[in-house]
């Protein structure tokens, strides 16, 4: 094999620097010449990029190893099976864990916090309590919504459950007076320390009850306390006989009209 004459110029590969520009020829039988890498090695000497990684010296490209890439004999593509299109169910999704908000729910909501509130103490009369939950019941996602709207504008706690401050029982109430005919606080049947005095009252359970409640808000009212709340409200200011010597259609009655101030 007849050799070959390679001119290996010093501004690329750092040799014979002192001799200036005068090219350095070597003769050799087999020649393997390397491009990747040149342009490189200059920026790298001006100063401009910094390297990463050196493998070998850039002043020695006698120890710098090629290897081809292995090409496979077979190319295997692993075959998917295709998944057959079912139809969306909320049951098979990923949202079957979740409570849906059922026509039923606002009942079962009033029936659980009903329950649980005092409000039905201050009616002595068993059939006209029956009577006043029963009215009471239709119409509650209304006050469900008010309660959500309340207690979740200004709720900041990462430790509580979601609650009604009094800040925001006294927003509530007040953000609408005087646009109506009727005013709330009219200091005859109802002053402003009154609603102190009812939220005092609906926020306030015996010992043996909060036992039995495993989820409460800290220092506001729950739900079911925001219901007794409205009561309470309703009869100091629209119930003038008291809930002792009133019916349930007066009740309701001062419920709805609280509603609509």
């Amino acid at each position: 094999i007849a050799k070959k004459t390679v001119i290996l110029t010093p501004d690329i590969f750092g040799v014979n620097e002192e001799q200036g520009s005068v090219p350095n020829v070597v003769e050799t039988e087999a020649v393997n010449t390397i491009n990747a890498g040149f342009s490189a090695i200059q920026r790298l000497r001006l100063g401009e990029p910094a390297a990463l990684c050196i493998l070998e010296s850039a002043n020695d490209r006698s120890q710098v190893e090629v290897l081809p890439r292995q090409i496979p004999e077979k190319l295997v593509v692993a075959k998917t099976e295709a998944k057959p299109r079912v139809a969306w169910t909320f049951e098979t999704s990923t949202f079957r864990h979740y409570l849906r908000d059922l026509k039923s729910k606002p009942d079962e909501c009033f029936d659980r916090d009903w329950s649980l509130c005092k409000a039905q103490q201050l009616i002595k009369n068993e059939s006209t309590r029956r009577e006043l939950a029963g009215m009471l019941r239709h119409g509650y996602m209304k006050w469900i919504l008010a309660f959500w709207y309340s207690a979740m504008i200004d709720f900041q706690s990462h430790r509580y459950a979601v609650g009604l401050s009094c800040n925001s029982w006294r927003e509530l109430l007040l953000r609408t007076e005087g646009s109506s005919a009727v005013f709330l606080i009219d200091d005859v049947s109802c002053k402003s320390s009154d609603l102190d005095c009812i939220y005092v009252a609906a926020n306030t359970l015996d010992k043996e009850k909060r036992k039995t409640l495993s989820v409460l808000p800290d220092k506001a009212l729950a739900r079911f306390q925001f219901l007794e709340a409205v009561v309470r409200l309703a009869f100091k200011r629209f119930l003038r006989a008291g809930p002792a010597n009133s019916s349930a259609e007066d009740m309701k009655g001062a419920i709805d009209a609280l509603q609509d101030v």
